[in-house]
């Protein structure tokens, strides 16, 4: 059962109405064979369904990617990738599906489309959620980051963690690099 945190604590027990869904897809180029020790092993342990995929075909494969992404995700996810290039391996996907309710609303009207970076050359609208008033912010100069803190209704709590765009991240091997 997931961990949550809660204003009293870590918690084992999720209340009914803050249930997370997870779930990890891992499509694999049918061309390849795979060692049935590794398939069980991701089953098993990491929950993970595995789907051998034809990424020769690009829209066989994106077809594929995307009825099991929607039917694994109910719905909620309909396509899983714009491109699939026919040299791809494997596509693996996890998703966390929430159905709570934020203590505090958003108001639908102040939500509008704003481009989010995919990558340093692709961006996306994205619908993006505004709400004015206070929140449990913190800057982590050393960590190039900031923390910020949005309680549910169910006593649980979102926490994102978002990096600084303008400072670049730790580099590998330095010290301010390790949590």
């Amino acid at each position: 059962m997931p961990t949550t945190v809660s204003s009293s604590g870590p918690s084992c027990r999720v209340p009914a109405e803050c249930q997370p869904d997870t779930g990890s897809l891992l499509f694999v180029d049918q061309k390849h064979n795979l060692v049935r020790k590794f398939v069980d092993t991701a089953q098993s342990l990491d929950h993970t369904e595995v789907f051998l995929t034809p990424f020769g075909n690009n829209q066989m494969a994106r077809d594929q990617t995307d009825h099991f992404t929607r039917e694994q995700t109910h719905g909620k996810i309909g396509k899983l990738a714009q491109e699939l290039k026919p040299d791809t391996v494997l596509v693996l996907a996890d998703f966390i599906l929430f159905q709570g309710k934020w203590k505090i609303l958003f108001d639908p009207k102040l939500t509008e489309l704003r481009p989010f970076p995919v990558s340093e050359e692709v961006t996306v609208l994205v619908p993006t959620m505004q709400r004015k008033g206070w929140f449990q912010f913190q800057c982590f100069d050393h960590r190039h980051s900031f923390i910020f803190q949005l309680p549910y209704s169910c006593d649980s709590t979102t926490v994102f963690i978002l990096p600084d765009p303008g400072r670049p991240g730790p580099q590998r091997g330095s010290d301010e690099g390790e949590f």
